[in-house]
């Protein structure tokens, strides 16, 4: 299984984000990642991911983005009942 690490973290309007990264330039695969999750961190529940497109992800020169040296997805849980920190709306019980 690849490297993988989790820290807790906020987005910018305070939601909290649970931010995984795989390290080295390996790509994360949806199946590891929830592998990862489930058996290493413990983490069991549901979640929607926020995938980054920017330039960085393309070998761009860092204009516009922060150089990242590992592959990164940010992770927001999705609660039974209550409001979805990406939508807005109320998630069904």
């Amino acid at each position: 299984m690849a490297k993988f690490s989790a820290y807790w973290d906020e987005d910018g309007a305070g939601n909290r984000v649970l931010v995984a990264r795989k390290e080295g330039r390996g790509k994360i695969h949806l199946d590891e990642l929830g592998d990862y999750l489930r058996y290493h961190a413990g983490l069991h529940g549901r979640f929607a991911i926020v995938m980054n497109t920017s330039e960085e992800t393309c070998g761009a020169s860092g204009l516009f983005e922060e150089q990242t040296v590992t592959d990164t997805v940010m992770l927001y849980e999705i609660t039974r009942g209550d409001v979805c920190p990406i939508c807005g709306r109320r998630v069904p019980e």
